[in-house]
This record gives C-alpha cells, sequence and structure tokens, in this order.
C-alpha cells in the first residue's frame, strides 16, 4: 500500500470515528437527561426526608458534595499564601512552555521532569477521492 493509500485510510477512518462518536453522543443525551431528571428527583427526596441516603433492594441513592475552588485574583491569593505560610494552599505545575524556552536558551530548570514525545500527524489532502 502507498503512502498516499494509507494517508487516504487514515483520515478515512479518522472521519468515521468522528461521525460515530457525535452519533453516539447525539444517541446518548435522552440518557443523560432522564438520568439527570431522576438524580433531580432523588435529591429531592433526601432533602425533603432531611436524610443523607435511601437504601433500596434495587441500590442506595445518596447526597454527596462536589467541591471547587478557583482563583478570581492571583496577586491577592498570592499574597495571602506567602504571609501566612500556606503554599499547601497552592497547586504548582511548571509552565511547559516557558520551561522549554528556558532549556532552549541552555538554562537548566532544577526540579522539572521535562520529556517531549514525537507523534504523527496527519493533514488531510486535497485529493477527494
Amino acid at each position: 500500500m502507498s503512502d498516499k493509500e494509507r494517508v487516504a485510510q487514515y483520515v478515512k477512518l479518522r472521519d468515521y470515528k468522528k461521525a460515530a462518536e457525535a452519533e453516539f453522543k447525539k444517541s446518548m443525551e435522552r440518557v443523560n437527561s432522564a438520568m439527570a431528571k431522576l438524580e433531580g428527583e432523588f435529591l429531592a427526596e433526601l432533602i425533603e426526608m432531611d436524610v443523607n441516603s435511601i437504601n433500596t433492594d434495587a441500590g442506595t441513592f445518596y447526597k454527596r458534595t462536589r467541591n471547587s475552588c478557583s482563583v478570581k485574583d492571583r496577586d491577592a491569593f498570592f499574597k495571602w499564601v506567602i504571609e501566612n505560610r500556606e503554599l499547601e494552599c497552592m497547586d504548582i505545575r511548571a509552565n511547559t512552555k516557558l520551561v522549554k524556552e528556558q532549556m532552549e536558551k541552555g538554562v537548566e530548570v532544577p526540579g522539572v521532569n521535562y520529556s517531549e514525545i514525537i507523534q504523527v500527524g496527519i493533514r488531510r489532502g486535497n485529493d477527494d477521492e
């Protein structure tokens, strides 16, 4: 099989996969909607009964709390963290792009693992076979 044929085959498979995923996502809309409705009913019942869970022979439904936090004022947050020595309140990540730029300048950034992964990219050609 020539490179042209293999690229054409890959593009065709990628298009098929994308279409199949979109079709599956659409087919799940009714399922997700029905599940969300039931979850709302379960939560309303738990709140009304002032309980954390209800057990049935088919299974248990229960309240759970998910927490979320985002920084709305970076400077104020950073100042508080430093002043109160609460570094554990921060998640620290290396900025891959900036670390790469430093490494390209010959600067070794301490405490960072840097790696590159070579992958293959496939662009669609102008040929419509």
